[in-house]
């Protein structure tokens, strides 16, 4: 098969790989190419239990066998180019043979096989066609016109014979219908968007329905601001506009560009600018009128931590549109274990009754320590399996599959023999038992699916596989703290996309590279679906290593708490680790907490309408951010012109400390040489000139309630010179002893 290890977990506990670039990480950087999970063959049990292909089913007695004739049309009534048919006629084609709806139209046209489309009826699903033995009814919607040439058209695959032959005889039969004295005009039985009603998409396309077949006349249909004699933003003619479209009964309104927000606009229907098939002008209300939405807020966007900060507290609002109260804060607050949980507020949710509970998150990684004290009672049962038993008792493919299964192994037991996942597993739903760790989403289920191996690596089929079982086996979130930088892999797309076709919620971590773009499967998110997720410590700091979300237009990316996380471990204890792989499973919490508040959430909205709550109700983290300016230029020279790095006026260096760890220990600063009039500095391993200072302070250094520290170094390196400071919203730095400050 030869699967290379490609995705590693996102964290930096014992220094490997995407871990905060530790100088002694073994390199996983291999790529390798996995084989398809799609191709994988299917081998069934027949009923003497023997291994083999499965046994061919009996032929059913009601279908022919071996039928290869396809239906034919014996009689058409009315007769084929007959005259004064009546128009309430049905139309009646009877076959050679019992025949079934297949998969086309069939359609009534206007003076030729191509004319105007009079009804159009879908044969799957209309109830104006009735297939009943050899004989199919047509019975039109409304009563045709007199003194009309109509013709019956037979689309493609529209019927077929019991063995599936599609009909392949005459496809189009004409009649006319007989004279008469039609002089009633054309009602409009239904307007979308209704009659004066608010709140309607900028986009809409606007319809008119009406009682009878329609076509374009002569006149004007308009749409006005404010009044029905107020200004014109667009006028169409009827005759010849391609933004109007008549179809059957159906006019359809398409503007050529979208409405304005929280704008009065009224259509009118110009005289003569609507006809029936007789000719008849229609003459009912000419007016309707709606109001378009609220504009929506503007979508909050940096290309480092994307929306910002989750905010359940927030997000539980916008999703249930009440207020959710501020509760204590957990534990001994943000100086604490558990400084994540009051970081994101995941103790209002509790608060307010939202736990998780009923909620299952699969956790595709290295396994889960199922027998933990904090996890076993939160384990996702089989309830359709029979532990031990050797058998595949609920017919899903699996054996013995009771928590889950371990697709490195491939057997029904996903046991954690590295402690990652066991530790991400704790951050969302650890027990609420007052010891160790407590989830984010205490009362949700955790599906174990391990595909990664003791050593932290594993292929992408492993993974897509563990994707596909999760969803199969009734997963609502999806947690994936693994990733390959820069890889790319169609099985884990494809399943990606199963998922989120089947209104699974999936995370995934943004990877520990130090890039500027998610890893791989986290990119995903910018195009096909899900959430990405980048981490931050307890100041809010995007850390370091945390790949940002990248310079592109918005998508599902958010940051959570990712530095110093305390969890389970798969020891039995309790283990504190660093990476995007730990903001992930906040994350998924977070999507269990939201699918709980509502338990018929998932139904009413799609998978990107619940990422998209989640992901807008962010704490956006670049506004907040500090507007980098150091000062005067007579400051900054006056303090660097005396100062113990020796350079001159015009050459001015800033070593900043790490701003992820938050003491001045300088060990990221350097001395460039030969600098002058340029501003040159190491920002948590990130170097750039005097032009990038401002992006850079904005992205690392956010301040908010709380006072932070960021301190120079001086020449050696040594953060001697730094000093503590209660400061907030104001970023101070000594420079050699000397104070300047950025505001």
């Amino acid at each position: 098969m030869n699967n290379k290890t490609l995705l590693n977990h996102q964290a930096d506990a014992f220094q490997y790989l995407f871990a905060g670039a530790a100088p002694n990480e073994p390199d996983f950087s291999a790529r390798g190419w996995s084989t398809s999970h799609f191709s994988s063959p299917v081998i069934d049990f027949p009923d003497d239990g023997e291994l083999g292909i499965q046994k061919k089913p009996l032929p059913d007695p009601d279908v022919p066998t071996g039928d290869k004739t396809a239906p034919t049309v014996t009689s058409f009534e009315p007769s084929d180019n007959s005259s004064g048919v009546e128009v309430g006629s049905n139309i009646t084609l009877t076959f050679s043979e019992d025949i079934q709806a297949g998969s086309g139209t069939i359609t009534i046209r206007v003076d030729s096989s191509r004319g105007t489309i009079f009804e159009s009826f879908d044969v799957s699903s209309s109830d104006n066609l009735t297939f009943s033995g050899s004989t199919l009814t047509i019975n039109p919607t409304f009563d045709l016109d007199p003194e009309t040439h109509y013709y019956v058209v037979l689309g493609r695959g529209s019927v077929e014979d019991l063995a599936g032959n599609d009909y392949a005889g005459t496809k189009t039969y004409d009649f006319t219908t007989e004279a008469g004295s039609d002089t009633d005009a054309p009602l409009v039985i239904d307007f979308s968007p209704a009659d004066d009603s608010g709140n309607v998409a900028v986009g809409t396309n606007i319809t008119l329905t009406f009682n009878e077949a329609i076509q374009a006349g002569s006149g004007t249909i308009e749409i006005h601001v404010d009044s029905p004699t107020g200004t014109v933003i667009e006028s169409f003619d009827a005759a010849t506009s391609s933004n109007l479209n008549f179809s059957g009964s159906t006019l359809t309104i398409d503007p050529t560009s979208d409405l304005a927000n929280e704008t009065h606009y009224y259509v009118t229907i110009g005289t003569d600018a609507v006809h029936d098939l007789a000719g008849n002008s229609y003459a009912g209300t000419t007016e309707y009128d709606f109001t378009t939405e609220t504009a929506p807020d503007p979508v909050s966007w940096d290309p480092v931590s994307g929306h910002g900060l989750l905010n359940i507290d927030a997000m539980l609002e916008a999703a249930t549109g009440q207020s959710i109260a501020d509760a204590p804060l957990y534990g001994d607050g943000y100086d604490s274990w558990d400084w994540g949980l009051n970081d994101i507020q995941a103790p209002d949710a509790w608060q307010a009754g939202y736990t998780g509970e009923g909620i299952v998150v699969a956790v595709i990684d290295t396994g889960v320590l199922y027998t933990h004290s904090d996890l076993d009672a939160n384990m996702w049962v089989n309830s359709g399996e029979i532990a031990g038993d050797g058998i595949d008792n609920d017919g899903n493919g699996y054996i013995d599959d009771v928590y889950g299964y371990d697709f490195i192994n491939n057997d029904g037991d996903p046991i954690d023999d590295h402690g990652h996942g066991t530790h991400v597993a704790g951050i969302i739903a650890g027990e609420d038992d007052g010891t160790g760790v407590t989830g984010v989403a205490y009362d949700a289920s955790i599906m174990a699916v391990k595909v990664l191996s003791s050593s932290g690596s594993g292929s992408f089929a492993a993974v897509a596989d563990g994707i596909i079982y999760a969803v199969d086996n009734g997963a609502d979130v999806i947690n994936m703290s693994l990733g390959a930088y820069g890889a790319y892999s169609s099985d884990v797309y494809n399943a990606v996309s199963y998922a989120l076709d089947h209104g699974v919620i999936v995370c995934m971590a943004s990877g520990n590279d130090y890039e500027t773009s998610p890893t791989y499967p986290g990119i995903l998110a910018q195009t096909l679906g899900g959430i990405a997720v980048g981490a931050v410590n307890s100041s809010n700091v995007v850390a370091s290593f945390s790949n940002d979300a990248g310079d592109t237009d918005p998508y599902d990316f958010v940051v959570a708490p990712g530095v110093s996380i305390y969890s389970s471990y798969y020891t039995g204890g309790y283990a504190s680790m660093s990476g995007t792989s730990m903001a992930t499973p906040y994350v998924a919490g977070a999507a269990a907490l939201l699918l709980s508040a509502e338990a018929d959430f998932a139904s009413i909205w799609t998978v990107e309408e619940l990422e998209n709550i989640l992901t807008n109700s962010a704490d956006f983290l670049g506004t907040s951010a500090l507007a980098a300016s150091t000062g005067t230029e007579s400051e900054l020279g006056a303090a660097s012109s005396a100062n113990d790095f020796g350079l001159s006026t015009e050459a001015e260096f800033l070593g900043l400390v790490d701003a992820g760890i938050g003491h001045g220990n300088g060990v990221n600063a350097e001395l460039p040489a030969g600098l002058t009039g340029a501003l040159d500095f190491l920002l948590d391993g990130h170097e750039g000139v005097a032009s990038k200072i401002q992006a850079a302070l904005a992205h690392h250094f956010e301040l908010g309630t709380e006072a932070y520290f960021h301190g120079l170094v001086d020449a050696a390196g040594n953060g001697n010179d730094a000093e503590q400071v209660g400061l907030t919203g104001v970023l101070d730095f000594v420079l050699d002893g000397q104070e300047v400050f950025a505001v």
